[in-house]
């Protein structure tokens, strides 16, 4: 059995270029200014701020992060009581909505973050090293 082909008509794929065009165009203005991929570096300074939690896996004065590269620095600063801490981004994390950091217990407890309370609104701040 033959089957014969017409003539296709191609004339909507035109349209369909010029739509996606135009759509990945607008999308570079519909992204959020602190909307980083992966592992993007930040430049010194940078600041972001939300709740921070507290993980049971680390150990050391380090935190998991998102989207920041492993191996930043970053300053976490507690809101209730002003205690600073800085320390390095070692894990990806968390996973609940809402949060930007977990901490491991050392760098909890510097900024006085206990498991009972196991939240707290914090402010992250990207920084060249931290200080010894």
């Amino acid at each position: 059995m033959r089957v014969f082909y017409t003539r296709m008509n191609f004339s909507h794929r035109p349209t369909r270029l010029a739509a996606t065009a135009c759509y990945a165009a607008l999308s570079i203005y519909a992204t959020p200014a602190n909307s980083f991929s992966k592992g993007t570096p930040r430049p010194i300074g940078w600041t972001e701020s939300g709740i921070a939690s507290m993980y049971d896996d680390a150990k050391g004065l380090t935190t998991a992060h998102k989207t920041l590269p492993i191996g930043t620095k970053i300053e976490i600063t507690n809101h209730k009581n002003n205690k600073t801490v800085c320390v390095t981004v070692k894990d990806r994390g968390p996973y609940v909505a809402g949060r930007i950091v977990d901490l491991s217990h050392e760098a909890s407890a510097a900024i006085g973050l206990t498991r009972t309370q196991g939240l707290t609104e914090v402010t992250i701040k990207v920084v060249n090293a931290c200080p010894s």
